[in-house]
């Protein structure tokens, strides 16, 4: 947890070209609720400051900060095409020199991969064995 709320500081010094705020404003494709840990940790740490997060889907996070007066600081999402239109706009500014984590995976000179995610498959085995029986009365297999 440290480490993200340390990657958080870094992304705060190399924000999207944005207007100056007081504020920390964070636009997300994730809830809120999942970045929850990182602002508790920095508010303990910087009590001043205010955090606003915006979550949007892809394309009205695009829309919002293809507008010349958005306010953002930091975009956290896990779809590359997201920043793939800002990298070509040159909308990101580079990191340049920042230090990151020594295992951190830097993507390009504008993205650095912070996170890593799982997956798992479940089932009702319930529902499953009811629809493969009802297909076999019916023919389907």
């Amino acid at each position: 947890m440290l480490h993200i709320f340390i990657l958080l500081l870094l992304l705060v010094a190399t924000p999207v070209i944005a207007q100056p705020t007081q504020n920390l404003v964070i636009l997300t494709t994730f809830s809120e609720t999942g970045l929850r840990p990182i602002l508790d940790t920095f508010k303990e740490k910087h009590p001043q400051s205010d955090v606003q997060v915006i979550q949007r889907r892809e394309a009205s996070g695009l829309r919002l900060l293809s507008q010349k007066k958005h306010d953002i600081d930091i975009i956290i999402s896990s779809s590359p095409t997201f920043f793939q239109p800002l990298i070509k706009t040159q909308k990101l500014l580079p990191f340049g020199k920042a230090k990151a984590r020594q295992n951190q995976q830097q993507l390009s000179e504008d993205i650095i991969s912070f996170g890593h995610t799982g997956f798992g498959l479940l089932w009702n085995q319930h529902y499953l064995a009811k629809t493969i029986s009802q297909s076999r009365q019916i023919g389907l297999i």
